[in-house]
């Protein structure tokens, strides 16, 4: 998956993009396979297998631009979600989420988006009563690089060896306000064992309460 995830962030139409992949300690081929990426918008930071919270921190470290979308390996952005996010922005805005596609191992969609709701209003309320917000995954999210300045490096991510992309996420309602895409803005991949339904243990983390 990892090819097709660097090439939907390196084929973004905005004009200015800079795409840094972390290799976390990978044993699967992965750097050779971004060798054969010949683009200069390309940064790869290779480090020890650390976990997901410091892969955070190193492209946070590495990035320059003034809003970052951290993309899990396994998704894909659709062309125009860049543009579309930072049209949404405006002066109070931290973060500019969007839903995306469920699409299945290979590539298929399955009909469904996550999460099927998105929340913008109140959602520091709600992270002070439930602990969550209704919230797209990782890739879901466009923040704004002061806000990330403010609260990374993430510390202790030995307790973020998973589950990293919470940090910002229930972060960010705390520093500004929080805006949502009308439409999807790329494909959030499920690639469970048959018998294994791990898209609803998800979505019930990010049900409205």
């Amino acid at each position: 998956y990892l090819r097709k995830a660097v090439l939907s962030a390196l084929g973004q139409t905005h004009p200015s993009v800079e795409v840094v992949v972390v290799d976390d300690g990978s044993t699967d081929g992965s750097l050779s396979r971004l060798a054969r990426i010949r683009d200069p918008r390309l940064v790869v930071v290779a480090q020890p297998p650390l976990g997901q919270g410091a892969a955070y921190n190193a492209g946070w470290a590495r990035a320059r631009g003034e809003y970052a979308i951290f993309l899990d390996s396994d998704d894909v952005l659709d062309a125009d979600v860049v543009v579309r996010c930072l049209a949404a922005f405006d002066a109070r805005a931290v973060k500019v989420q969007f839903a995306m596609r469920i699409v299945d191992a290979r590539g298929r969609p399955t009909g469904g988006v996550h999460p099927p709701e998105l929340e913008s209003d109140d959602c520091a309320a709600r992270v002070r009563r439930y602990g969550l917000h209704a919230s797209p995954p990782g890739t879901g999210n466009c923040y704004r690089r002061a806000f990330l300045d403010s609260v990374m490096p993430m510390p202790d991510v030995e307790l973020f060896v998973t589950g990293a992309d919470a940090w910002c996420i229930l972060q960010a309602p705390f520093h500004g306000a929080i805006r949502s895409l009308e439409t999807p803005g790329g494909s959030y991949r499920v690639d469970r064992p048959a018998g294994v339904d791990a898209l609803r243990i998800i979505g019930n983390a990010n049900a409205r309460p």
